[in-house]
């Protein structure tokens, strides 16, 4: 998961970061904490707002060429090193189908 503001990711400079956004350290008051279970109640519970979509979002794309940061991705063609994420990728489809399906 990673922070859906771009000014955020950018202004955060702990290499630690990169790897999990969810447990920066840097972000600790400066943006909302990311919470598992409000996240999927935010997609379940429509009428309540959680801040948690609007906050957070699954990892897709990963800019380093660490194959920590981004466990089972893959390399596809000119994507000039980048990475995508599968289990990015899953979560995306699964909060997808989560919206739709109720």
């Amino acid at each position: 998961m990673v922070p859906t503001d771009a000014k955020v990711t950018a202004d955060v400079k702990n290499p630690s970061c990169e790897t999990n956004w969810t447990e920066c350290p840097q972000l600790v008051g400066r943006y909302t904490t990311f919470q598992f279970f409000a996240y999927s109640l935010d997609y379940i519970l429509t009428i309540i707002e959680l801040d948690q979509k609007k906050k957070w979002a699954p990892r897709v794309v990963c800019e380093t060429g660490s194959q920590k940061s981004c466990p089972l991705g893959v390399v596809p063609p000119l994507m000039e090193g980048r990475r995508i994420s599968l289990v990015g990728v899953g979560i995306a489809i699964l909060t997808l189908l989560e919206n739709l399906f109720g």
